[in-house]
């Protein structure tokens, strides 16, 4: 059982416990999960202490929450799934997909190259419907420009084109899959492509 201490640091940093709920998509505090995203601290010297001092673009605006925005409804709907297996038989509840990306997770490619995000193999437990997602998150590479374009990035395969870059340059590819069961519950995937400047 935690000290009192260690329960008032949870209520006090939410964020903190909310690290712990990766789905899938957390690979660094600087990366974004359900806790949002976070750079170092600058005064912090030789210790790795991380602060929420980033913003994300979305719908053309900059703002510290739109780190947050993307993943709110799915962990709100997460945690009524979870009021839902304290109280319900195991066949009458929801239960999350069970995202699969075909291929290495970390790929290194080509200026020009066109690169395929396959989700295909993603399952649901409950044999539910699922409904795919995929989008850049620029950011998370640490890229303030705009995300590129994914073709098909409603479905479970996508596509796209990898940019031209001077120098080898970072690309985050999330993959969202949302089961249509009650609540819609959501699991996600990550591939991280490093673009090499063409003829490299």
């Amino acid at each position: 059982m935690r000290s009192a201490g260690a329960q008032a640091a949870i209520k006090c940093r939410p964020w903190s416990t909310l690290q712990r709920f990766h789905r899938g998509i957390r690979r660094h505090s600087t990366t974004g999960s359900w806790a949002g995203r976070f750079s170092r601290q600058p005064d912090a010297g030789e210790r790795a202490y991380f602060w929420p001092g980033v913003r994300d673009t979305l719908d053309g605006r900059s703002h510290r929450d739109h780190t947050l925005l993307p993943w709110v409804v799915h962990l709100q709907n997460d945690f009524r799934a979870r009021l839902d297996w304290c109280v319900r038989d195991l066949a009458e509840a929801n239960h999350p997909p069970r995202p699969a990306i075909s291929g290495n997770r970390r790929r290194t490619v080509a200026a020009g190259s066109r690169v395929t995000l396959d989700a295909t193999a993603t399952t649901d437990p409950d044999g539910d419907g699922l409904d795919f997602a995929w989008r850049h998150y620029p950011e998370a590479g640490g890229s303030a420009g705009p995300g590129l374009v994914l073709d098909s990035s409603d479905r479970a395969v996508a596509t796209f084109t990898a940019p031209a870059v001077t120098a080898p340059e970072s690309l985050h590819l999330i993959l969202t899959a949302t089961d249509r069961g009650d609540p819609p519950l959501t699991r996600y995937g990550r591939v991280v492509v490093t673009v090499e400047p063409a003829g490299r």
